[in-house]
Protein backbone atom coordinates (compact mmCIF):
# COMPACT_ATOMS: atom_id res chain seq x y z
CA UNK A 1 0.00 0.00 0.00
CA UNK A 2 2.75 2.35 0.68
CA UNK A 3 4.51 1.34 -2.40
CA UNK A 4 1.39 2.32 -4.10
CA UNK A 5 0.94 6.03 -2.34
CA UNK A 6 4.29 6.34 -3.21
CA UNK A 7 3.89 5.87 -6.41
CA UNK A 8 0.77 7.91 -6.74
CA UNK A 9 2.17 10.92 -4.88
CA UNK A 10 5.28 10.70 -7.40
CA UNK A 11 2.85 10.73 -10.15
CA UNK A 12 1.39 13.79 -8.88
CA UNK A 13 4.45 15.72 -8.43
CA UNK A 14 5.51 14.50 -11.45
CA UNK A 15 2.64 16.08 -13.13
CA UNK A 16 2.86 19.13 -11.27
CA UNK A 17 6.77 19.91 -12.27
CA UNK A 18 5.91 19.47 -15.80
CA UNK A 19 2.75 22.02 -15.53
CA UNK A 20 5.45 24.37 -13.49
CA UNK A 21 7.57 24.03 -16.31
CA UNK A 22 5.04 24.62 -18.73
CA UNK A 23 4.27 27.74 -17.03
CA UNK A 24 7.35 28.95 -16.54
CA UNK A 25 8.26 29.11 -20.06
CA UNK A 26 4.79 30.90 -20.96
CA UNK A 27 5.50 32.80 -18.23
CA UNK A 28 9.38 33.68 -19.70
CA UNK A 29 8.90 33.54 -23.37
CA UNK A 30 5.81 36.84 -22.95
CA UNK A 31 8.89 38.59 -21.57
CA UNK A 32 11.67 40.47 -24.02
CA UNK A 33 15.36 39.48 -23.96
CA UNK A 34 17.60 42.28 -23.96
CA UNK A 35 21.81 42.57 -23.93
CA UNK A 36 22.84 44.37 -21.35
CA UNK A 37 23.78 47.91 -22.82
CA UNK A 38 21.27 47.37 -25.34
CA UNK A 39 18.51 49.52 -26.13
CA UNK A 40 14.66 48.25 -24.90
CA UNK A 41 12.10 50.02 -27.02
CA UNK A 42 8.44 50.55 -25.80
CA UNK A 43 5.76 51.50 -28.32
CA UNK A 44 2.74 52.25 -27.42
CA UNK A 45 -0.46 53.39 -28.94
CA UNK A 46 -2.01 57.23 -28.50
CA UNK A 47 -3.75 60.15 -29.34
CA UNK A 48 -2.30 62.52 -31.83
CA UNK A 49 -4.89 65.20 -31.78
CA UNK A 50 -3.33 68.75 -30.83
CA UNK A 51 0.38 68.77 -30.76
CA UNK A 52 1.36 66.05 -28.52
CA UNK A 53 5.19 67.16 -28.88
CA UNK A 54 4.06 70.13 -26.72
CA UNK A 55 0.90 68.75 -24.92
CA UNK A 56 1.74 65.45 -23.44
CA UNK A 57 4.51 63.80 -21.23
CA UNK A 58 5.57 60.17 -20.90
CA UNK A 59 8.10 58.05 -18.60
CA UNK A 60 8.49 54.52 -17.18
CA UNK A 61 10.40 53.98 -14.31
CA UNK A 62 12.32 50.55 -14.58
CA UNK A 63 13.25 48.54 -11.35
CA UNK A 64 15.55 46.07 -10.73
CA UNK A 65 16.18 45.07 -6.91
CA UNK A 66 16.95 48.71 -5.32
CA UNK A 67 17.65 50.29 -8.84
CA UNK A 68 15.09 52.33 -10.29
CA UNK A 69 15.66 54.60 -13.29
CA UNK A 70 13.33 56.78 -14.62
CA UNK A 71 13.02 56.89 -18.46
CA UNK A 72 11.61 59.95 -20.90
CA UNK A 73 9.53 58.75 -23.51
CA UNK A 74 8.49 60.84 -26.33
CA UNK A 75 6.13 61.24 -29.09
CA UNK A 76 7.26 59.79 -32.26
CA UNK A 77 4.01 60.55 -35.04
CA UNK A 78 0.89 59.14 -36.29
CA UNK A 79 -0.19 58.37 -32.45
CA UNK A 80 2.93 56.12 -31.87
CA UNK A 81 4.85 56.83 -28.37
CA UNK A 82 7.91 55.31 -27.31
CA UNK A 83 9.93 54.83 -24.81
CA UNK A 84 13.75 53.41 -24.94
CA UNK A 85 16.01 52.15 -22.11
CA UNK A 86 19.16 50.61 -21.76
CA UNK A 87 19.77 48.19 -18.72
CA UNK A 88 23.03 48.14 -17.54
CA UNK A 89 22.11 45.67 -15.01
CA UNK A 90 21.43 42.00 -15.86
CA UNK A 91 18.18 40.09 -14.62
CA UNK A 92 14.53 41.08 -14.36
CA UNK A 93 13.41 44.68 -14.56
CA UNK A 94 10.16 45.46 -14.12
CA UNK A 95 8.60 49.05 -15.42
CA UNK A 96 5.54 51.32 -15.30
CA UNK A 97 4.40 54.07 -17.24
CA UNK A 98 3.31 57.86 -16.01
CA UNK A 99 1.58 60.22 -18.31
CA UNK A 100 -1.06 62.82 -18.27
CA UNK A 101 -2.67 60.71 -20.71
CA UNK A 102 -5.06 57.97 -19.35
CA UNK A 103 -4.44 55.43 -21.99
CA UNK A 104 -0.53 55.39 -21.50
CA UNK A 105 -0.71 55.98 -17.68
CA UNK A 106 -0.03 52.79 -15.08
CA UNK A 107 1.01 50.35 -17.79
CA UNK A 108 3.23 47.62 -16.57
CA UNK A 109 5.48 45.17 -17.74
CA UNK A 110 8.86 42.87 -17.45
CA UNK A 111 11.61 42.45 -19.44
CA UNK A 112 15.24 40.41 -19.00
CA UNK A 113 18.45 41.92 -19.39
CA UNK A 114 21.10 39.17 -20.86
CA UNK A 115 24.65 38.89 -21.57
CA UNK A 116 26.04 41.37 -24.14
CA UNK A 117 27.16 39.79 -27.17
CA UNK A 118 29.71 40.25 -30.32
CA UNK A 119 31.07 43.97 -30.58
CA UNK A 120 28.81 45.07 -27.72
CA UNK A 121 30.95 46.18 -25.05
CA UNK A 122 28.82 48.57 -23.48
CA UNK A 123 29.33 52.55 -23.18
CA UNK A 124 32.52 53.75 -22.66
CA UNK A 125 33.30 54.86 -18.85
CA UNK A 126 36.32 57.43 -17.33
CA UNK A 127 38.90 55.65 -15.60
CA UNK A 128 41.97 57.19 -13.60
CA UNK A 129 40.99 60.50 -14.52
CA UNK A 130 42.67 60.73 -17.88
CA UNK A 131 41.52 57.22 -19.94
CA UNK A 132 38.44 55.65 -21.44
CA UNK A 133 37.63 52.20 -21.21
CA UNK A 134 33.88 50.09 -22.36
CA UNK A 135 31.98 49.28 -19.37
CA UNK A 136 32.68 45.55 -19.77
CA UNK A 137 36.42 46.42 -19.36
CA UNK A 138 38.04 46.55 -22.69
CA UNK A 139 40.12 48.96 -23.97
CA UNK A 140 39.19 51.77 -26.17
CA UNK A 141 41.39 54.35 -28.14
CA UNK A 142 40.17 56.90 -29.65
CA UNK A 143 40.56 57.79 -33.45
CA UNK A 144 38.04 60.53 -34.43
CA UNK A 145 36.95 62.26 -37.53
CA UNK A 146 33.77 64.86 -38.00
CA UNK A 147 31.12 64.95 -41.00
CA UNK A 148 29.18 67.48 -39.28
CA UNK A 149 25.86 67.61 -41.36
CA UNK A 150 26.14 64.23 -42.85
CA UNK A 151 22.36 63.68 -42.05
CA UNK A 152 21.11 66.57 -43.47
CA UNK A 153 22.60 65.55 -47.38
CA UNK A 154 20.47 63.48 -49.44
CA UNK A 155 19.71 59.80 -47.95
CA UNK A 156 22.11 57.92 -50.32
CA UNK A 157 25.19 60.17 -49.28
CA UNK A 158 24.04 59.47 -45.92
CA UNK A 159 24.64 55.54 -46.62
CA UNK A 160 27.78 56.15 -48.84
CA UNK A 161 29.29 57.88 -45.31
CA UNK A 162 28.17 54.33 -43.33
CA UNK A 163 29.72 52.65 -45.92
CA UNK A 164 32.97 54.52 -45.61
CA UNK A 165 32.86 54.41 -41.82
CA UNK A 166 32.65 50.86 -41.84
CA UNK A 167 35.86 50.68 -43.70
CA UNK A 168 37.78 53.41 -42.25
CA UNK A 169 40.06 53.55 -39.28
CA UNK A 170 37.66 55.80 -37.29
CA UNK A 171 35.91 54.82 -33.99
CA UNK A 172 34.38 58.07 -32.94
CA UNK A 173 32.75 60.91 -35.19
CA UNK A 174 31.41 64.53 -34.28
CA UNK A 175 28.23 64.98 -35.96
CA UNK A 176 25.54 68.07 -35.60
CA UNK A 177 21.48 67.42 -35.38
CA UNK A 178 20.69 70.63 -37.23
CA UNK A 179 21.99 71.40 -40.49
CA UNK A 180 25.12 73.34 -41.22
CA UNK A 181 25.57 76.45 -44.13
CA UNK A 182 29.46 77.46 -44.11
CA UNK A 183 31.56 78.46 -46.43
CA UNK A 184 33.93 75.22 -45.66
CA UNK A 185 31.27 72.66 -45.67
CA UNK A 186 27.55 72.39 -47.64
CA UNK A 187 25.43 75.12 -48.42
CA UNK A 188 23.17 72.85 -50.12
CA UNK A 189 19.67 72.52 -48.43
CA UNK A 190 19.10 69.53 -46.01
CA UNK A 191 16.87 66.83 -47.30
CA UNK A 192 14.06 67.48 -44.45
CA UNK A 193 14.52 70.32 -41.86
CA UNK A 194 14.23 69.13 -38.11
CA UNK A 195 11.27 71.60 -37.50
CA UNK A 196 8.20 72.27 -39.78
CA UNK A 197 7.69 76.38 -40.82
CA UNK A 198 5.42 78.51 -39.91
CA UNK A 199 5.00 81.65 -41.75
CA UNK A 200 8.18 80.86 -43.46
CA UNK A 201 9.93 80.45 -40.24
CA UNK A 202 11.70 77.72 -38.43
CA UNK A 203 8.54 76.20 -36.07
CA UNK A 204 10.44 74.51 -33.40
CA UNK A 205 7.17 73.30 -31.91
CA UNK A 206 6.30 71.15 -34.69
CA UNK A 207 9.15 68.75 -35.20
CA UNK A 208 9.80 66.87 -38.44
CA UNK A 209 9.20 63.35 -36.93
CA UNK A 210 10.86 61.68 -40.51
CA UNK A 211 13.49 63.73 -39.12
CA UNK A 212 14.45 62.29 -36.35
CA UNK A 213 13.63 58.84 -36.61
CA UNK A 214 16.44 58.79 -39.70
CA UNK A 215 18.66 60.48 -37.48
CA UNK A 216 17.80 57.50 -34.78
CA UNK A 217 18.99 54.92 -37.94
CA UNK A 218 22.14 56.70 -38.29
CA UNK A 219 22.87 56.88 -34.55
CA UNK A 220 21.79 53.04 -34.68
CA UNK A 221 24.43 52.09 -38.04
CA UNK A 222 26.95 53.89 -36.10
CA UNK A 223 26.37 51.81 -32.54
CA UNK A 224 26.39 48.24 -34.92
CA UNK A 225 29.74 49.59 -37.03
CA UNK A 226 31.17 50.59 -33.11
CA UNK A 227 31.98 54.15 -33.33
CA UNK A 228 31.42 56.68 -30.93
CA UNK A 229 28.88 59.47 -31.86
CA UNK A 230 29.17 62.85 -30.31
CA UNK A 231 26.44 64.49 -31.12
CA UNK A 232 26.32 68.65 -31.24
CA UNK A 233 23.65 70.02 -30.18
CA UNK A 234 23.55 73.78 -31.26
CA UNK A 235 25.87 75.35 -33.42
CA UNK A 236 26.30 79.02 -34.67
CA UNK A 237 26.29 77.91 -39.00
CA UNK A 238 22.71 78.55 -39.25
CA UNK A 239 20.44 80.50 -41.38
CA UNK A 240 17.37 78.93 -40.15
CA UNK A 241 17.01 80.11 -36.93
CA UNK A 242 17.87 76.93 -34.52
CA UNK A 243 20.48 78.94 -32.62
CA UNK A 244 17.35 81.74 -31.76
CA UNK A 245 14.67 79.14 -30.51
CA UNK A 246 14.83 80.33 -26.66
CA UNK A 247 15.36 79.21 -23.68
CA UNK A 248 11.79 77.29 -23.24
CA UNK A 249 12.02 75.43 -26.61
CA UNK A 250 15.95 75.02 -26.52
CA UNK A 251 15.06 72.98 -23.26
CA UNK A 252 12.01 71.22 -24.82
CA UNK A 253 14.60 70.14 -27.81
CA UNK A 254 17.27 68.84 -25.76
CA UNK A 255 14.87 66.87 -23.43
CA UNK A 256 13.13 65.42 -26.22
CA UNK A 257 16.87 64.43 -27.95
CA UNK A 258 17.66 62.71 -24.20
CA UNK A 259 14.43 60.21 -24.77
CA UNK A 260 15.58 59.87 -28.14
CA UNK A 261 18.95 59.22 -28.37
CA UNK A 262 20.19 58.55 -24.29
CA UNK A 263 19.33 54.85 -24.93
CA UNK A 264 22.12 54.18 -27.52
CA UNK A 265 25.44 53.27 -25.59
CA UNK A 266 27.58 55.42 -28.40
CA UNK A 267 25.96 58.62 -27.63
CA UNK A 268 28.08 61.54 -26.35
CA UNK A 269 26.75 64.86 -25.89
CA UNK A 270 28.23 68.20 -27.61
CA UNK A 271 26.68 71.39 -26.53
CA UNK A 272 28.42 73.33 -28.87
CA UNK A 273 30.41 73.25 -32.05
CA UNK A 274 31.88 76.35 -31.08
CA UNK A 275 30.29 78.02 -28.54
CA UNK A 276 31.96 80.68 -28.24
CA UNK A 277 30.61 82.56 -31.60
CA UNK A 278 29.09 85.49 -30.87
CA UNK A 279 25.93 85.32 -31.75
CA UNK A 280 25.10 81.39 -30.08
CA UNK A 281 27.27 82.82 -27.03
CA UNK A 282 24.42 84.79 -26.24
CA UNK A 283 21.39 83.40 -27.23
CA UNK A 284 22.00 80.19 -25.30
CA UNK A 285 21.90 79.51 -21.84
CA UNK A 286 25.14 76.64 -21.86
CA UNK A 287 25.08 76.36 -18.08
CA UNK A 288 21.80 75.31 -18.00
CA UNK A 289 21.36 72.98 -20.90
CA UNK A 290 24.65 71.40 -19.22
CA UNK A 291 22.78 71.51 -15.86
CA UNK A 292 19.59 69.83 -17.70
CA UNK A 293 21.29 66.83 -19.41
CA UNK A 294 22.93 66.24 -16.06
CA UNK A 295 20.03 65.86 -14.33
CA UNK A 296 17.75 64.60 -16.51
CA UNK A 297 19.65 62.39 -18.61
CA UNK A 298 18.98 58.44 -17.05
CA UNK A 299 21.98 57.07 -18.84
CA UNK A 300 24.47 59.77 -17.91
CA UNK A 301 26.03 59.61 -21.14
CA UNK A 302 29.37 62.13 -21.58
CA UNK A 303 29.03 65.55 -21.72
CA UNK A 304 31.44 68.07 -23.63
CA UNK A 305 31.42 71.75 -24.93
CA UNK A 306 33.57 73.07 -27.92
CA UNK A 307 35.26 76.28 -28.39
CA UNK A 308 35.66 78.44 -31.26
CA UNK A 309 39.08 79.96 -30.51
CA UNK A 310 42.21 78.28 -29.92
CA UNK A 311 43.48 79.62 -26.97
CA UNK A 312 42.50 78.86 -23.27
CA UNK A 313 40.40 82.38 -22.39
CA UNK A 314 37.73 80.78 -24.89
CA UNK A 315 37.73 77.35 -23.21
CA UNK A 316 34.62 77.32 -21.26
CA UNK A 317 34.85 76.47 -17.85
CA UNK A 318 35.45 72.68 -17.35
CA UNK A 319 35.35 72.94 -13.36
CA UNK A 320 31.76 73.06 -14.08
CA UNK A 321 29.88 69.49 -12.58
CA UNK A 322 28.19 68.72 -15.62
CA UNK A 323 31.50 68.62 -17.92
CA UNK A 324 32.76 65.23 -18.00
CA UNK A 325 35.59 65.58 -20.76
CA UNK A 326 37.63 68.22 -22.39
CA UNK A 327 36.83 68.59 -26.09
CA UNK A 328 39.09 71.51 -27.10
CA UNK A 329 39.91 72.77 -30.50
CA UNK A 330 43.81 74.11 -30.14
CA UNK A 331 47.09 73.92 -30.68
CA UNK A 332 48.52 73.73 -27.53
CA UNK A 333 47.85 70.05 -26.72
CA UNK A 334 51.14 69.86 -24.34
CA UNK A 335 48.51 71.39 -21.98
CA UNK A 336 46.17 68.39 -22.15
CA UNK A 337 47.05 67.40 -18.86
CA UNK A 338 46.70 70.47 -16.78
CA UNK A 339 43.26 70.46 -18.88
Amino acid sequence: MKINIFRKLSGALIILAILSCFLNACSSGDVQSIEQWGVYELTLNGPSEGNPYMDNALEAKFTNGPNTVTVPGFYDGNGIYKIRFSPDQQGRWTYVTQSNLAELNDLKGSIRCVEATGNNHGPLKIINTFYLEYADGSTFYSVGTTAYQWTSVKKSIQEQTVSTLAESPFNKIRMCVFPKNYSYGNDTEPWMLPFKKKDEKNDPSHPNYEFFQNFDQRIKQLMELGVQADVILFHPYDIWGYYQMGKEMNERYVRYLIARLSAYRNVWWSLANEWDVPRTKEAIDWEGIGSLLQQEDPHQRFRGIHNWYYDESHFFDHSRPWITHVSAQTYFFFNAIKW
